[in-house]
C-alpha cells in the first residue's frame, strides 16, 4: 500500500492544557500507528489541539482553525461556522483519507465539504455516544445544552450518512 495523506480533523481542543480525554487519546495513538507505517498525517483543529498532539508524541502539520474561548455547549455549536473556514491548501492539495475525530458539527462539516471537493477521498467519522432518549434529562446539563446537544448530534449524523 503506498503512503497516504491523511486528514484529521479534531476542532473541539480548546488548549493543550484541557487534559486529554478517551476521544483524543484515541486518534493520537492511531495517527501515531499511521505514522509508524510511514503515512503523512495532518490535523485540521486549534493550535491547541496541535499543541496536545506534540504534547503527546504525535508529529503533524497544521491547517489552523480558530479555537473556541470556553468549553460551553453554545460555544460548540458556534464552533461549527468556523469550521467553513478550511484552509485553501486542503483544497488543493486533498488528503487520501479524512478522519473526523467526533460527531459534532465542527468535525463533520469540513469533512463533507472536503470529500464533496474530491469524490477519490475517503471520510471516516468516529460516534462517541449518541443523547438519550429523553434528552431533556441529562444530569449536569441545561436544558438548552441538551438541546443543542441533540440538534448538532442529528444534523452531524445526518452529515456523516
Amino acid at each position: 500500500m503506498k503512503n497516504l495523506r491523511i486528514l484529521v480533523i479534531s476542532e473541539g481542543v480548546v488548549d493543550a492544557k484541557h487534559g486529554l480525554s478517551g476521544g483524543e487519546t484515541r486518534f493520537i495513538e492511531i495517527a501515531k500507528n499511521w505514522q509508524k507505517s510511514g503515512h503523512q498525517i495532518e490535523l485540521l483543529g486549534t493550535k491547541g489541539g496541535w499543541q496536545l498532539c506534540l504534547a503527546h508524541g504525535l508529529r503533524t502539520r497544521l491547517h489552523a482553525l480558530p479555537s473556541r474561548r470556553s468549553n460551553s455547549r453554545l460555544s460548540y455549536f458556534l464552533q461549527a461556522f468556523v469550521s467553513f473556514a478550511i484552509p485553501k491548501t486542503l483544497y488543493r492539495n486533498p488528503p487520501n483519507i479524512i478522519y473526523s475525530t467526533n460527531e459534532q458539527l465542527y468535525d463533520t462539516i469540513p469533512g463533507l465539504i472536503l470529500k464533496l471537493k474530491n469524490k477519490n477521498t475517503k471520510w471516516g467519522v468516529v460516534i462517541h455516544w449518541l443523547p438519550p432518549y429523553k434528552w431533556w434529562t441529562r444530569k449536569q446539563s441545561s436544558f438548552l445544552n441538551s438541546f443543542l446537544f441533540l440538534v448538532s448530534e442529528r444534523l452531524s449524523l445526518y452529515i456523516a450518512c
